[in-house]
C-alpha cells in the first residue's frame, strides 16, 4: 500500500495514480 497524503489514506499501488482523487473512489 501507498499512502496518499492527499486524503490522508492508503490506497492500492494501481490505485496511485488516483490519490488526489482518492476521494472520488
Amino acid at each position: 500500500m501507498l499512502f496518499c497524503s492527499y486524503c490522508g489514506k492508503s490506497i492500492a499501488e494501481d490505485n496511485y495514480e488516483y490519490c488526489p482523487y482518492c476521494g472520488n473512489f
